[in-house]
């Protein structure tokens, strides 16, 4: 297998760094940066493509990566809302979400975006009919 990891972190460099040795007959290469228009060229002659971000892949990006012979994304993220899924399809690339996520830490990451809601003393009350407005502090 020959795979391109994009936005790699230093936490995942020194795994994937272990991976290789165990898989010597594995292709890995990756790059800190995150898949861009500018860089999708580096996962030329990859198999697969990982990738760990919120910025969008689009049609066009898709199409230019199964061109240079990308078969499977695997993204390292809770979601795909950021993937032309039909596009994806179009062009013969599988997307599939890494299934190690802990359910706990997603929603203690939902909590902690919670807590910081109240603590800031934004209120949104203007959204659900209310009299202040959206964003605005009491």
């Amino acid at each position: 297998m020959k795979a391109y990891l994009f936005g790699v972190t230093p936490v995942e460099e020194a795994f994937l760094k272990e991976w290789q040795d165990q898989h010597p007959d594995d292709e890995i290469s990756y790059t800190h940066s995150p898949l861009t228009a500018d860089n999708l060229e580096l996962a030329k002659g990859f198999e697969a493509v990982s990738t760990q971000q919120a910025e969008p892949l689009t049609a066009s990006d898709l199409k230019l990566l199964a061109a240079g012979g990308v078969k499977h994304l695997a993204l390292r993220k809770v979601g795909a809302d950021n993937i032309d899924l039909e596009a994806a399809a179009k062009y013969g690339i599988t997307v599939a979400n890494v299934p190690a996520y802990s359910p706990r830490a997603i929603a203690e990451n939902g909590l902690t975006g919670a807590m910081y809601l109240c603590a800031s003393g934004v209120t949104t009350t203007g959204r659900c009919g209310g009299e202040t407005s959206p964003g605005q502090r009491n």
